[in-house]
């Protein structure tokens, strides 16, 4: 990860912490780190209702994978829910590195506010588009919460800690950061 400035074992990078947003599935872990990441270019695609369909079924679902993958981006994808079968369909693309994908579960009332934060439209039903060049550098999920790093002086985005203890990393805001001095013994 790239960073602006390190200071002792964090790197602090400009960023939005996505609260009340989950990783699908293990699959998309990253097996030395326990969490998921995705990296620039990274196109979005924000969906008001569960996708439910496969890529078979769903002439939408499949546009949005091909059009990211013919602009060569990497996909966030945020949904209230996934049926099995579109999980298993973007776990077996990533795996194959076909196309580089995280789908990530978010709770139905905070849509809105993902879209504001973002600053990507809400789409649903078969009106699903992907929105690409975005100043977005990378994403890393954990089960709990998922970290957006953007690129230095986006609007809207706040400096945001990213610490390495023992090979596991997690986000933290910096405003929490005497927490973690007296957790890390810093």
């Amino acid at each position: 990860m790239t960073s602006d400035r390190i200071d002792h074992a964090m790197n602090v990078v400009p960023g939005l912490i996505l609260r009340d947003v989950r990783l699908t599935s293990r699959r998309f872990f990253l097996r030395e780190t326990f969490f998921a990441r995705i990296f620039k270019p990274v196109g979005v695609c924000l969906a008001s209702d569960p996708l439910r369909k496969g890529v078979y079924e769903s002439p939408s679902l499949r546009r949005v994978m091909e059009t990211a993958q013919q602009a060569s981006t990497a996909l966030l994808l945020i949904a209230p829910g996934y049926s099995d079968e579109v999980i298993a369909t973007f776990a077996v693309n990533h795996e194959q590195s076909v196309l580089s994908s995280l789908p990530l579960r978010a709770d139905e009332r905070s849509i809105p506010e993902l879209m504001r934060a973002l600053g990507v439209p809400v789409c649903g039903g078969e009106n699903l588009q992907v929105t690409t060049s975005l100043p977005i550098r990378e994403v890393i999920a954990t089960p709990d919460e998922a970290l957006v790093v953007t690129e230095p002086g986006t609007a809207g985005t706040k400096s945001v800690g990213v610490i390495n203890v023992g090979g596991v990393s997690a986000a933290a805001a910096l405003r929490h950061r005497e927490e973690l001095r007296e957790t890390l013994g810093w």
